[in-house]
């Protein structure tokens, strides 16, 4: 079985199909994956460390303004989807499936133009303009929440959830603790903005715990995931000038040694995230990118209608967040009980969910 696997873009659109080719490897050990991917950095970094075999596409993000700048991203998308027949007639996959992105387009589109049956996986909980245009060339649409089936009697849509990367055990505090070399008598705060980080989240998170009383500070521990774009002296410093234990990095490879040690997370509110979060069942602050088409927000809904977690607007996050820590510290927060109210958001096994939709597809070609 050959699997074209189109994901690039992004971390929120690789790691579900990295999982999928993990799932669809153990299950079907004849399988073989081809995954297209945009050129951006991030994709040679993650997959230049599995092996696995690749092609990139020369592509940019479309601006729904007329430029010269879109018109040359549109051009290059234009590109793309001719090299990505060439591709198809060169791997010969008996299953295509989109992630969503941009750079899921021109492989999905030629493998609908060429009659090999495509599969949709949409992380989010609204689906992006991509997956939505792309969705009317699937024969199967997978989606991870249980809302986005509503009013959809068709039989292409199923619930599988967004596929984890293998190795995000639930398990473990005590070991977790000690990773991070953090003791267990103290509230634990994982703070972090996504795979690329975010400033605005390393500044209200600092802004928050620097405004705390001494008496409240002495209770509080602190892993931090900077990003790369941010000053990691500059947050470390503020940590050490209020004497928090503090594990300040720009990021993590092995991300359940944060969630195992988490108390509570202060976070954007991605699709991976959020999956991740109602995985280790772990109460939350979302703070939704502000940009774009503000999919975040829809995200951060669903944890927030369920009670296990708070919403704070990006304008708003410093004084917002500053509360909601002192009442957490305090014993106060509504956040306290909330790890229960996670628990059915989002089916468990979303890769074999997956994998069977695939295979199904594949089975029924030959």
């Amino acid at each position: 079985m050959n699997v074209l696997i189109s994901c690039g873009g992004t971390g929120g659109h690789i790691f579900p199909a990295m999982a999928l080719a993990d799932s669809l490897g153990k299950s079907s050990p004849d399988a073989r994956f081809l995954f297209v991917l945009s050129g951006r950095a991030i994709e040679k970094d993650i997959f230049g460390k599995r092996g696995d075999r690749t092609v990139h596409l020369d592509l940019s993000t479309i601006s729904r303004s007329f430029s010269r700048k879109s018109m040359a991203a549109l051009m290059k998308l234009v590109i793309a989807f001719f090299r990505s027949i060439s591709v198809i007639l060169a791997f010969k996959p008996d299953v295509s499936v989109g992630f969503g992105g941009y750079a899921s387009v021109p492989p999905v589109l030629a493998s609908a133009v060429m009659r090999v049956p495509v599969v949709i996986h949409e992380q989010n909980a609204r689906f992006g303009l991509a997956n939505r245009f792309l969705s009317v060339f699937a024969r199967g649409v997978a989606v991870s929440f249980s809302r986005m089936l509503d009013g959809r009697n068709n039989r292409k849509y199923r619930l599988t959830g967004n596929p984890l990367r293998s190795g995000l055990v639930p398990d473990g505090k005590a070991a977790a603790l000690g990773f991070f070399a953090l003791s267990d008598d103290r509230n634990t705060f994982l703070v972090m903005g996504g795979s690329q980080g975010s400033h605005s989240i390393n500044d209200a998170a600092c802004g928050a715990f620097s405004a705390l009383e001494r008496s409240l500070l002495e209770k509080v521990q602190i892993i931090h995931l900077c990003g790369t774009e941010d000053e990691e002296m500059r947050v470390k410093s503020t940590y050490a000038d209020l004497g928090v234990p503090a594990w300040v990095r720009p990021f993590l490879e092995d991300m359940s040694y944060a969630y195992n040690a988490a108390d509570i997370v202060i976070s954007r509110a991605g699709a991976m995230t959020i999956a991740e979060i109602v995985h280790f069942a772990v109460p939350s602050v979302l703070i939704p990118y502000p940009y774009g088409d503000k999919h975040q927000l829809d995200n951060a809904r669903i944890l927030a209608e369920a009670g296990a977690a708070v919403i704070l607007d990006d304008d708003g996050r410093l004084d917002g967040l500053k509360d909601i820590v002192k009442d957490f510290i305090a014993g106060s927060s509504s956040l306290i009980n909330a790890a229960g109210s996670l628990k059915g958001l989002m089916p468990t096994d979303a890769a074999e969910k997956l994998s069977d939709m695939i295979s199904s597809l594949a089975r029924a070609r030959r």
